[in-house]
């Protein structure tokens, strides 16, 4: 779930978004909110993570795939502005990815082929980049902070602690 939509994936790999759509965060190609699961095209879905006003997915190829709104280069495509929309999925790279998660106009994800952690968006940059040269296994993005689990099994956060959350 994100900050106001929601997407999820059935046994079948088909994916479902629901909610608020006005950044085509939904992802079924135009920039309306939808009040009931609407089927996002006929692809097969692995993983699914809704962010603040964007989504990114990896579908059963492993490949990561980014949609909605692109103001802060969230959606890792090189690009940003404040009136750029991706309405359907769009492929970020291709590379294969093995996680993902979309935060508050950020996403951070793990690459399959040497499971490093690869972070963009929000006052960072509009392409994936490298976080350090340890392996990861699990991330997940929060408003505005970032855990994840190393390969040593430790769980490492990051980011605003505010309100305690690291």
């Amino acid at each position: 779930a994100g900050s106001m939509h929601s997407c999820g994936i059935t046994s079948d790999g088909t994916l479902y978004c629901w909610g608020h759509g006005t950044y085509g965060e939904l992802g079924d190609g135009t920039l309306f909110s939808k009040g009931t699961p609407t089927k996002i095209g006929t692809d097969k879905w692995l993983k699914i993570s809704a962010g603040s006003d964007h989504t990114c997915g990896i579908k059963e190829d492993n490949k990561l795939y980014c949609w909605g709104w692109n103001s802060e280069g969230q959606l890792g495509l090189g690009t940003s502005g404040t009136d750029e929309y991706k309405t359907e999925p769009t492929k970020v790279n291709d590379d294969t990815w093995s996680n993902i998660s979309a935060g508050n106009a950020a996403a951070c994800g793990i690459k399959s082929s040497d499971k490093k952690l690869y972070c963009w968006g929000y006052k960072l940059t509009t392409t994936p980049i490298k976080v350090n040269d340890d392996t990861w296994k699990n991330v997940e993005l929060g408003y505005n902070h970032k855990c994840g689990i190393k390969e040593d099994n430790k769980l490492y956060c990051w980011g605003s602690n505010y309100y305690g959350q690291l």
